[in-house]
């Protein structure tokens, strides 16, 4: 890449902007077809490239995405695992206890509102201890 000043970081599809640790400079990752570059986005200055591993696990930190990089921060041990199974254990039974015909009032136990965009029969609901567990929920007039 050299330095090439009217380097565009945007120009390139799935491309994650990175802060730079080292004097304010931003840096950025290019993901192509099998490989990781990493550049100065000041520069252009290609930094760091590498191929796709076979294990993810290997790849530098720059390379990973948030998903990869919350994942990776959740502990793990075989006491956290069975609290965890524990605790899906229970959202799955109060989430079993919804039923056709139930009260708004009663879903509202167990369930919030999403929030957004909602119309007065529908409405999208939000597990109170997990925003990933929704319903959807049509109610009668």
């Amino acid at each position: 890449m050299g330095t090439n000043r009217s380097f565009n970081p945007s120009a390139y599809s799935g491309v994650a902007f990175l802060e730079g640790r080292r004097s304010g400079s931003g840096l950025f990752r290019g993901r192509g077809e099998g490989t990781y570059a990493l550049y100065d986005s000041a520069t252009g200055r290609l930094i760091a490239k590498l191929k796709e591993p076979a294990d993810e696990a290997l790849l530098p930190q720059w390379a990973k995405s948030r998903v990869e990089l919350d994942d990776e921060s959740v502990p793990i041990s075989a006491e956290l695992t069975q609290e965890r199974t524990k605790w899906i254990a229970k959202a799955l039974r109060q989430i079993g206890k919804i039923k056709l015909g139930m009260r708004r009032k009663d879903l509202l136990t167990t369930f919030t509102n999403e929030g957004g965009t909602s119309y007065r029969t529908k409405q999208t609901y939000v597990y109170i201890e997990c925003p990933y567990i929704k319903v959807d929920g049509t109610l009668r007039q």
